[in-house]
């Protein structure tokens, strides 16, 4: 019942944990000298550690486990991140695909740049790797062969963020299978978070270095 109850609620949770990112970037009110930073962090940071909880309830209650930290965590991680950037990487140049994000760079830019880095380094990872990795891919689909877990898990991720069928969502698609295998091996959730979060590291370092 737990499991149904998840599943049929689990296309509201996706919805959800976007509300951190909300606050990432500078609204239509707002430029870079002028803004509301307090609001910002508010949003992120308030909707994270609300969202955080319920998201950790729901995995725990689910029977849910995890492991302390290793070297061996790390290491697949900044594999998984590694791997998964360049690939992504060389598809845009493949595909002549721009990798400009001019709305983030602004954000970067102006005051609520630590709100920005927070929330695509530590916000969001953390949310989504605990829906997509933990409640989906390990308790939901759990029952299923390992490996067809990790390509569910990775093309639902793919289609959610990507919205529309492109090479934008196929180079998420490779995101999502680097986090849904990073988890499968190391079978924690701290991996594909910290993978996630070096990804967007690699992404945000490149969009500062290209503009």
């Amino acid at each position: 019942m737990k499991k149904l109850f998840v599943c049929l609620a689990f296309p509201f949770l996706v919805g959800l944990i976007q509300i951190p990112t909300l606050g990432e970037l500078l609204w239509g009110n707002e430029t870079s000298h002028h803004f509301n930073y307090w609001a910002h962090l508010g949003v992120s940071g308030g909707s994270f550690l609300v969202l955080g909880l319920v998201l950790l309830l729901i995995y725990k209650g689910l029977g849910g486990t995890s492991i302390d930290w290793s070297w061996k965590i790390i290491g697949i991680a900044v594999v998984a991140a590694v791997l998964s950037q360049t690939i992504q990487f060389g598809l845009s140049i493949i595909t002549k695909t721009p990798t400009s994000d001019p709305e983030t760079l602004m954000a970067l830019h102006s005051g609520i740049g630590s709100v920005t880095v927070l929330t695509l380094l530590v916000f969001s990872p953390i949310l989504e790797e605990l829906l997509f990795q933990g409640i989906l891919q390990q308790r939901i689909l759990g029952k299923l062969n390992p490996y067809l877990a990790v390509v569910i898990t990775a093309i639902i991720f793919a289609v959610i963020h990507g919205y529309a069928f492109g090479i934008g969502t196929l180079e998420l698609l490779f995101s999502g299978l680097a986090y849904a295998l990073a988890f499968n091996y190391a079978e924690d959730l701290k991996c594909p978070m910290l993978a996630h979060g070096l990804s967007n590291l690699i992404v945000m370092l490149l969009l500062l270095w290209s503009a």
